[in-house]
């Protein structure tokens, strides 16, 4: 520090020596000290608004007849100059008091208090009959008024039309319609309070962790008392600072704070180092008003009332951001992400379902009856996987399905949910789910009756699965036939075939392994098998002279066989192995 007189002042030998910078600081300190014993706090109160005083204007500090308080307070700074008070110095924190409300803004360019940008002030007006009145402010030099100004900028809560006076001002180096969203951009410039400012506002162009932690309020806001001053991040990976209750990080994607209960799970996560990475929100309010969120690079952190305080991250984050967070069928987080029980993947738990996610799946979501179906047969580690769509609605429009890696799950509020799997449901896939003759699963497969395939029953039909035969539908009155005659248990054994048209376009049939069944229009559903079935193929079938089948294959004196038709008989003699058509 150097003297403030030139050489050719020095003064002569035996004068009394001109004070140097450093020692009219010392003097300055005393003056303001009152040169009484202090109590310690008392003394390091002081100093720190001397210190401030310095930052701000330290030529005026030292050169003219001013305290430090009001050098840090600028110009303006009593009850006759007419300009309202700092929150910060009747509430403890550069916030808004209770009732009174953010109701309109203007700024200041070219402030020294924000780097040489604009600095902003933020009035917050009394709401109606909250019983704010007019008086001077008596704390430290902003003696401003409180509660006497009735005027409103308006350009923040213009839902809210009923207002008092301004209680007092916000002031930050953050736009305002990033400090509180209802504010709009249209801005309002008024130069004249370039200078105004008060001892718990930061000093001369504060860093941006020193704004941030201002405009939370400073040691009285959210973040508490700071314990930790500013530092290189881990890996010189930005700047961070610690508070009594949480922390701020400066990166590449700005300055974002963490506090509270968030705070405390993600310590307990190794903070930075984590899963979740670095913060890039500042912890807010979710949409139900009442539970608090963080957002991090990887993830967030959700306080619920609910559940206490649970993380997401990674592509299951992703997917609950893509389909509403908690205002989605999924709600809040109720369990932290964890590892799936196969080791594989993992899976996070919501209030009403559950995200899945393997890296050669993806993340899906699975709720309500077709969720408690799945881990009914196993979650992920049963013979349906994982899954491989979210949940998704018909065509339809009345029920809900899951796709997973092996089969489905259909559910329909007058059905239920039921499972399809493997054969059969690539079956039912092929045929066209929901939309074809079978429709909706109305129970889970089974295993048929021999013990050697399975089958699912859907509204209009089933489909039948065998190693020998494969999946095949059977439907309406040709099932009906089929059941009477034994259904894979019986001479017909399983279909082999699924539901075909027959050559007039009218009839349809199934073949199986011992014959078939044959619908008309005119006639319903009748099985032929053995040689009158092919001796009927033969001459025609439905296209022959004989038409559509009007009986089944019955047994007739002689150990003969007889299947009537609309225009005959075909009668087989296994004496003499020939089929006769009448």
């Amino acid at each position: 520090m150097t003297d403030l007189l030139p050489p050719s002042s020095e003064p002569a030998p035996g004068a009394p020596a001109k004070a140097s910078f450093s020692e009219r600081v010392v003097s300055r300190v005393a003056d303001v000290l009152g040169g009484r014993r202090d109590s310690r706090r008392g003394f390091l109160t002081k100093t720190a608004v001397v210190g401030s005083a310095l930052a701000v204007q330290p030529w005026d500090f030292i050169t003219k007849p001013a305290s430090a308080y009001d050098v840090v307070c600028g110009e303006g700074n009593t009850c006759a100059d007419g300009w309202s008070v700092f929150c910060c110095t009747i509430n403890g924190t550069n916030s808004c008091p209770p009732g009174s409300f953010t109701a309109g803004w203007w700024k200041a360019d070219a402030s020294g208090f924000c780097c040489g940008a604009a600095r902003y002030y933020i009035d917050c007006n009394a709401v109606c009959g909250s019983g704010w009145t007019c008086h001077c402010n008596d704390k430290t030099c902003d003696q401003r008024l409180v509660a006497c100004n009735q005027f409103r900028y308006g350009q923040c809560h213009q839902e809210i039309a009923c207002y008092g006076p301004v209680v007092c001002r916000v002031v930050t180096c953050t736009p305002p319609w990033q400090y509180d969203h209802t504010c709009t951009t249209a801005s309002a410039t008024d130069n004249r309070t370039v200078s105004h400012s008060a001892p718990c506002l930061p000093g001369n162009c504060p860093s941006p962790i020193a704004r941030l932690y201002a405009d939370l309020g400073g040691p009285g806001g959210a973040l508490g008392p700071i314990v930790q001053t500013e530092r290189p991040g881990p890996g010189s990976s930005g700047r961070y600072a610690l508070y009594a209750h949480g922390a701020i990080y400066q990166t590449g994607a700005g300055v974002h704070e963490v506090h509270g209960a968030i705070w405390t799970k993600y310590q307990g996560m190794n903070t930075v180092h984590s899963s979740l990475g670095f913060p890039k929100h500042n912890t807010s309010t979710a949409s139900d008003g009442a539970t608090r969120f963080s957002d991090f690079e990887k993830g967030s952190i959700y306080a619920t009332k609910v559940a206490g305080t649970r993380e997401v991250h990674g592509a299951i984050a992703d997917r609950w951001y893509f389909m509403g967070r908690e205002r989605s069928i999924l709600g809040l987080p109720v369990a932290d992400t964890a590892t799936a029980p196969d080791g594989k993947g993992r899976y996070s738990k919501f209030e009403g379902g559950s995200i899945y996610y393997t890296a050669a799946t993806g993340p899906h979501e699975v709720c309500g009856a077709i969720r408690t179906e799945w881990l009914a047969k196993g979650g992920p580690t049963g013979f349906l996987g994982y899954p491989i769509t979210g949940q998704r609605t018909p065509s339809d429009g009345k029920g809900r399905y899951n796709d997973f890696q092996h089969g489905t799950v259909y559910w329909r509020r007058d059905l239920g949910a039921h499972e399809v799997h493997g054969p059969i449901f690539s079956r039912w896939d092929f045929i066209g789910r929901e939309r074809s003759i079978l429709g909706y699963p109305i129970e889970d497969q089974r295993r048929s009756t021999d013990g050697v395939g399975t089958f699912s029953n859907f509204r209009g039909g089933s489909i039948y699965w065998s190693p020998a035969t494969g999946p095949h539908e059977v439907c309406g009155s040709i099932r009906d036939k089929w059941t009477v005659k034994g259904r894979e248990t019986g001479f017909l054994g399983y279909p082999t075939t699924g539901q075909r048209t027959l050559s007039d376009g009218a009839g349809r049939f199934n073949d199986f392994q011992g014959g078939s069944i044959y619908w008309g229009p005119p006639t319903g559903a009748f099985e032929l098998h053995g040689p009158i079935r092919t001796k009927w193929l033969a001459i025609g079938g439905v296209a022959s002279s004989v038409g559509y089948p009007i009986s089944d294959v019955v047994a007739i004196s002689g150990g003969r066989q007889q299947a009537s038709f609309q225009s005959g008989t075909l009668t087989y003699d296994p004496g003499t192995g020939v089929v006769t058509v009448t």
